[in-house]
Protein backbone atom coordinates (compact mmCIF):
# COMPACT_ATOMS: atom_id res chain seq x y z
CA UNK A 1 0.00 0.00 0.00
CA UNK A 2 1.30 3.45 -0.90
CA UNK A 3 1.93 5.63 2.16
CA UNK A 4 0.86 9.32 2.24
CA UNK A 5 4.54 10.31 2.04
CA UNK A 6 5.14 8.05 -0.97
CA UNK A 7 1.99 9.35 -2.64
CA UNK A 8 3.06 12.96 -2.09
CA UNK A 9 6.55 12.20 -3.45
CA UNK A 10 5.05 10.46 -6.49
CA UNK A 11 2.78 13.43 -7.23
CA UNK A 12 5.72 15.83 -6.89
CA UNK A 13 7.85 13.74 -9.26
CA UNK A 14 5.02 13.59 -11.79
CA UNK A 15 4.60 17.38 -11.62
CA UNK A 16 8.34 17.91 -12.04
CA UNK A 17 8.40 15.59 -15.06
CA UNK A 18 5.57 17.55 -16.67
CA UNK A 19 7.43 20.82 -16.06
CA UNK A 20 10.67 19.34 -17.39
CA UNK A 21 8.90 17.96 -20.44
CA UNK A 22 7.40 21.39 -21.18
CA UNK A 23 10.80 23.10 -20.97
CA UNK A 24 12.51 20.46 -23.09
CA UNK A 25 9.85 20.74 -25.79
CA UNK A 26 11.32 24.14 -26.59
CA UNK A 27 14.45 22.41 -27.91
CA UNK A 28 14.86 21.98 -31.69
CA UNK A 29 13.56 18.64 -32.94
CA UNK A 30 16.66 16.67 -33.94
CA UNK A 31 18.63 13.59 -32.86
CA UNK A 32 20.76 15.51 -30.33
CA UNK A 33 17.77 17.12 -28.63
CA UNK A 34 15.84 13.81 -28.69
CA UNK A 35 18.79 12.22 -26.87
CA UNK A 36 18.88 15.04 -24.32
CA UNK A 37 15.07 14.99 -23.88
CA UNK A 38 14.99 11.23 -23.27
CA UNK A 39 18.01 11.31 -20.96
CA UNK A 40 16.53 14.09 -18.85
CA UNK A 41 13.15 12.43 -18.43
CA UNK A 42 14.75 9.04 -17.87
CA UNK A 43 16.84 10.54 -15.08
CA UNK A 44 13.79 12.22 -13.55
CA UNK A 45 12.05 8.82 -13.48
CA UNK A 46 14.84 6.40 -12.56
CA UNK A 47 17.40 8.80 -11.02
CA UNK A 48 20.13 7.70 -13.44
CA UNK A 49 20.96 8.09 -17.11
CA UNK A 50 20.55 5.29 -19.64
CA UNK A 51 23.48 3.83 -21.53
CA UNK A 52 23.51 3.99 -25.34
CA UNK A 53 26.40 1.53 -25.65
CA UNK A 54 25.45 -1.05 -22.99
CA UNK A 55 21.75 -0.76 -22.14
CA UNK A 56 20.47 -3.54 -19.89
CA UNK A 57 16.92 -2.85 -18.77
CA UNK A 58 13.71 -2.88 -20.81
CA UNK A 59 13.22 0.86 -20.40
CA UNK A 60 16.84 1.62 -21.34
CA UNK A 61 16.55 -0.44 -24.51
CA UNK A 62 13.30 1.29 -25.46
CA UNK A 63 15.12 4.62 -25.23
CA UNK A 64 17.88 3.28 -27.49
CA UNK A 65 15.31 1.96 -29.95
CA UNK A 66 13.53 5.31 -30.01
CA UNK A 67 16.76 6.97 -31.10
CA UNK A 68 17.91 4.26 -33.51
CA UNK A 69 14.53 3.99 -35.22
CA UNK A 70 14.13 7.70 -35.93
CA UNK A 71 15.00 7.18 -39.61
CA UNK A 72 12.76 4.16 -40.29
CA UNK A 73 9.68 5.49 -42.16
CA UNK A 74 7.92 2.11 -42.18
CA UNK A 75 7.28 2.36 -38.44
CA UNK A 76 4.95 5.32 -39.00
CA UNK A 77 2.51 2.92 -40.66
CA UNK A 78 2.42 0.73 -37.55
CA UNK A 79 1.49 3.58 -35.18
CA UNK A 80 -0.97 5.22 -37.61
CA UNK A 81 -4.41 3.99 -36.45
CA UNK A 82 -5.76 4.42 -40.00
CA UNK A 83 -2.85 3.17 -42.12
CA UNK A 84 -2.14 0.17 -39.89
CA UNK A 85 -5.47 -1.38 -40.90
CA UNK A 86 -4.09 -2.23 -44.34
CA UNK A 87 -0.90 -3.61 -42.75
CA UNK A 88 -3.00 -5.91 -40.55
CA UNK A 89 -5.22 -6.97 -43.45
CA UNK A 90 -2.17 -7.87 -45.54
CA UNK A 91 -0.44 -9.84 -42.80
CA UNK A 92 -3.25 -11.67 -41.00
CA UNK A 93 -6.51 -10.87 -42.82
CA UNK A 94 -9.32 -8.31 -42.78
CA UNK A 95 -11.46 -10.48 -40.48
CA UNK A 96 -9.37 -9.33 -37.51
CA UNK A 97 -10.07 -5.65 -38.08
CA UNK A 98 -12.75 -3.89 -36.03
CA UNK A 99 -15.49 -2.92 -38.52
CA UNK A 100 -14.78 0.55 -39.85
CA UNK A 101 -17.48 3.24 -39.84
CA UNK A 102 -15.45 6.09 -41.32
CA UNK A 103 -12.24 8.10 -41.45
CA UNK A 104 -12.34 11.92 -41.48
CA UNK A 105 -9.83 14.77 -41.46
CA UNK A 106 -11.66 17.02 -39.00
CA UNK A 107 -14.52 16.91 -36.47
CA UNK A 108 -16.60 19.08 -38.83
CA UNK A 109 -16.47 16.32 -41.44
CA UNK A 110 -18.14 13.71 -39.22
CA UNK A 111 -21.77 12.97 -40.19
CA UNK A 112 -22.86 12.80 -36.55
CA UNK A 113 -26.53 12.10 -37.29
CA UNK A 114 -25.61 9.10 -39.44
CA UNK A 115 -23.46 7.37 -36.83
CA UNK A 116 -24.80 4.21 -35.12
CA UNK A 117 -26.04 4.15 -31.55
CA UNK A 118 -22.61 3.13 -30.20
CA UNK A 119 -19.16 3.68 -31.68
CA UNK A 120 -15.53 4.55 -30.89
CA UNK A 121 -13.64 7.58 -32.21
CA UNK A 122 -9.87 7.63 -32.05
CA UNK A 123 -7.13 9.83 -33.44
CA UNK A 124 -4.86 8.15 -35.99
CA UNK A 125 -1.76 10.08 -34.97
CA UNK A 126 -1.57 9.50 -31.21
CA UNK A 127 -1.93 7.09 -28.33
CA UNK A 128 -4.78 7.19 -25.83
CA UNK A 129 -6.84 9.68 -27.84
CA UNK A 130 -10.04 7.62 -27.72
CA UNK A 131 -13.66 8.70 -27.38
CA UNK A 132 -15.90 5.74 -26.49
CA UNK A 133 -19.58 6.40 -27.13
CA UNK A 134 -21.93 3.73 -25.79
CA UNK A 135 -25.08 5.78 -26.36
CA UNK A 136 -25.12 8.42 -29.10
CA UNK A 137 -28.24 10.04 -27.61
CA UNK A 138 -26.24 10.97 -24.50
CA UNK A 139 -23.30 12.39 -26.45
CA UNK A 140 -22.74 16.14 -26.18
CA UNK A 141 -21.62 16.77 -29.74
CA UNK A 142 -20.06 20.17 -29.07
CA UNK A 143 -17.86 18.79 -26.29
CA UNK A 144 -16.85 15.82 -28.43
CA UNK A 145 -15.86 18.09 -31.31
CA UNK A 146 -13.84 20.34 -29.01
CA UNK A 147 -11.98 17.33 -27.59
CA UNK A 148 -11.24 15.92 -31.05
CA UNK A 149 -10.09 19.33 -32.30
CA UNK A 150 -7.73 19.63 -29.32
CA UNK A 151 -6.32 16.15 -29.92
CA UNK A 152 -5.90 16.92 -33.63
CA UNK A 153 -3.46 19.75 -32.89
CA UNK A 154 -1.32 17.58 -30.60
CA UNK A 155 1.84 16.00 -32.00
CA UNK A 156 2.46 12.84 -29.98
CA UNK A 157 6.13 12.92 -30.97
CA UNK A 158 6.61 16.08 -28.91
CA UNK A 159 5.38 14.31 -25.77
CA UNK A 160 7.47 11.10 -25.76
CA UNK A 161 9.86 11.78 -28.68
CA UNK A 162 8.57 8.66 -30.45
CA UNK A 163 9.64 9.63 -33.95
CA UNK A 164 7.26 7.32 -35.90
CA UNK A 165 4.37 9.58 -34.81
CA UNK A 166 6.00 12.70 -36.25
CA UNK A 167 4.86 12.08 -39.82
CA UNK A 168 1.43 10.55 -39.14
CA UNK A 169 -1.41 12.53 -40.69
CA UNK A 170 -3.96 13.64 -38.05
CA UNK A 171 -7.23 11.88 -38.86
CA UNK A 172 -10.25 10.66 -36.96
CA UNK A 173 -11.01 6.94 -37.16
CA UNK A 174 -14.47 5.67 -36.25
CA UNK A 175 -14.94 1.97 -35.50
CA UNK A 176 -17.69 -0.27 -34.22
CA UNK A 177 -18.17 -0.39 -30.44
CA UNK A 178 -17.25 -3.87 -29.18
CA UNK A 179 -18.38 -5.59 -25.99
CA UNK A 180 -17.69 -8.80 -24.14
CA UNK A 181 -20.14 -11.68 -24.59
CA UNK A 182 -21.71 -10.64 -21.27
CA UNK A 183 -22.26 -7.10 -22.52
CA UNK A 184 -19.54 -5.72 -20.26
CA UNK A 185 -16.63 -3.56 -21.42
CA UNK A 186 -13.81 -5.31 -23.23
CA UNK A 187 -10.57 -6.33 -21.59
CA UNK A 188 -7.38 -5.42 -23.42
CA UNK A 189 -4.94 -8.23 -24.16
CA UNK A 190 -1.55 -6.66 -24.81
CA UNK A 191 1.09 -9.07 -26.09
CA UNK A 192 4.71 -8.14 -25.36
CA UNK A 193 6.60 -9.54 -28.36
CA UNK A 194 10.37 -9.86 -28.45
CA UNK A 195 11.92 -10.44 -31.88
CA UNK A 196 8.58 -11.64 -33.18
CA UNK A 197 7.80 -13.98 -30.29
CA UNK A 198 5.02 -13.17 -27.77
CA UNK A 199 6.19 -13.80 -24.22
CA UNK A 200 3.97 -11.85 -21.82
CA UNK A 201 0.32 -10.81 -21.93
CA UNK A 202 -0.81 -7.68 -20.12
CA UNK A 203 -4.51 -7.74 -19.32
CA UNK A 204 -6.19 -4.40 -18.59
CA UNK A 205 -9.42 -4.47 -16.58
CA UNK A 206 -11.85 -1.57 -16.07
CA UNK A 207 -9.49 0.76 -17.89
CA UNK A 208 -11.82 3.76 -17.63
CA UNK A 209 -12.83 3.09 -14.03
CA UNK A 210 -10.58 1.64 -11.33
CA UNK A 211 -7.85 0.52 -13.72
CA UNK A 212 -6.25 -2.83 -12.84
CA UNK A 213 -3.54 -4.72 -14.68
CA UNK A 214 -2.41 -8.35 -14.56
CA UNK A 215 0.44 -10.05 -16.42
CA UNK A 216 0.48 -13.64 -17.65
CA UNK A 217 2.90 -15.81 -19.58
CA UNK A 218 1.76 -17.64 -22.71
CA UNK A 219 0.65 -20.60 -20.58
CA UNK A 220 -1.69 -18.18 -18.76
CA UNK A 221 0.19 -18.34 -15.47
CA UNK A 222 -0.12 -15.16 -13.41
CA UNK A 223 3.16 -13.29 -13.08
CA UNK A 224 4.29 -11.81 -9.77
CA UNK A 225 4.98 -8.22 -10.81
CA UNK A 226 3.10 -5.06 -11.65
CA UNK A 227 3.68 -1.92 -13.69
CA UNK A 228 1.56 1.20 -13.25
CA UNK A 229 -1.69 -0.16 -11.80
CA UNK A 230 -2.73 -2.52 -9.00
CA UNK A 231 -3.36 -6.17 -9.80
CA UNK A 232 -6.90 -7.48 -10.06
CA UNK A 233 -7.97 -9.55 -7.06
CA UNK A 234 -10.49 -11.60 -9.05
CA UNK A 235 -9.43 -14.48 -11.28
CA UNK A 236 -9.10 -13.57 -14.97
CA UNK A 237 -10.30 -16.38 -17.17
CA UNK A 238 -7.95 -17.52 -19.91
CA UNK A 239 -9.33 -16.19 -23.23
CA UNK A 240 -10.69 -18.94 -25.47
CA UNK A 241 -8.65 -17.61 -28.40
CA UNK A 242 -5.32 -17.23 -26.59
CA UNK A 243 -3.45 -19.43 -29.08
CA UNK A 244 -4.94 -17.61 -32.06
CA UNK A 245 -4.11 -14.24 -30.50
CA UNK A 246 -0.54 -15.42 -29.96
CA UNK A 247 -0.27 -16.36 -33.65
CA UNK A 248 -1.60 -12.96 -34.72
CA UNK A 249 0.78 -11.13 -32.38
CA UNK A 250 3.68 -13.23 -33.66
CA UNK A 251 2.90 -12.42 -37.29
CA UNK A 252 2.31 -8.69 -36.74
CA UNK A 253 5.50 -8.21 -34.68
CA UNK A 254 7.75 -10.23 -36.99
CA UNK A 255 10.92 -8.34 -37.87
CA UNK A 256 10.84 -5.99 -34.86
CA UNK A 257 13.14 -6.24 -31.82
CA UNK A 258 10.15 -5.32 -29.68
CA UNK A 259 6.49 -4.53 -30.23
CA UNK A 260 3.39 -4.72 -28.08
CA UNK A 261 0.40 -5.99 -30.04
CA UNK A 262 -2.99 -5.15 -28.50
CA UNK A 263 -5.91 -7.45 -29.25
CA UNK A 264 -9.51 -7.91 -28.13
CA UNK A 265 -11.83 -10.90 -27.91
CA UNK A 266 -15.51 -10.17 -28.53
CA UNK A 267 -18.26 -12.76 -29.01
CA UNK A 268 -15.69 -15.42 -29.85
CA UNK A 269 -13.90 -13.26 -32.45
CA UNK A 270 -10.41 -11.79 -32.18
CA UNK A 271 -9.95 -8.14 -33.15
CA UNK A 272 -6.83 -6.02 -33.60
CA UNK A 273 -6.46 -2.93 -31.41
CA UNK A 274 -3.09 -1.30 -32.08
CA UNK A 275 0.68 -1.78 -32.18
CA UNK A 276 2.76 0.01 -29.56
CA UNK A 277 6.51 0.29 -30.07
CA UNK A 278 7.56 2.03 -26.84
CA UNK A 279 5.11 1.35 -23.96
CA UNK A 280 4.86 4.30 -21.54
CA UNK A 281 7.50 6.04 -23.65
CA UNK A 282 10.17 3.85 -22.04
CA UNK A 283 9.54 5.36 -18.61
CA UNK A 284 7.23 2.73 -17.11
CA UNK A 285 8.44 1.38 -13.78
CA UNK A 286 8.29 -2.29 -12.75
CA UNK A 287 7.49 -3.51 -9.25
CA UNK A 288 9.73 -5.24 -8.27
CA UNK A 289 12.37 -3.37 -10.34
CA UNK A 290 14.23 -6.61 -11.20
CA UNK A 291 11.65 -7.26 -13.94
CA UNK A 292 12.93 -4.25 -15.83
CA UNK A 293 16.14 -6.24 -16.39
CA UNK A 294 14.28 -9.52 -17.02
CA UNK A 295 12.30 -7.86 -19.80
CA UNK A 296 15.42 -6.11 -21.06
CA UNK A 297 17.25 -9.44 -21.42
CA UNK A 298 14.66 -10.48 -24.02
CA UNK A 299 15.65 -7.64 -26.38
CA UNK A 300 18.90 -8.29 -28.21
CA UNK A 301 20.30 -5.11 -29.70
CA UNK A 302 23.07 -5.07 -32.26
CA UNK A 303 26.01 -2.77 -31.60
CA UNK A 304 25.88 0.64 -33.19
Amino acid sequence: MTSPVQGKRSNTEAWMRCLLRYVLQLLPKCYASDWLYNQALFYSTFHRFFSMSKPTTFNEKLQVLKLRQRSDPTLSILVDKAAVRQFVADRVGEEYLIPLIGIWDAPEDIPWDELPGAFVLKMAHGSGYNLIVEDREKLVQREAMEKLARWKTTNHYHIFREHPYNSVRPRIVCEKFLQEDSGEALMDYKFFCFHGEPAIVEVDIDRFGIHKMNFYNMQWELQDFRRTCPMATTKITRPSNLSKMGEIARTLSDGLPFARVDLYESCGQVYFGEITLYPAGGWGKFDPPAYDTIFGDMIQLSHG
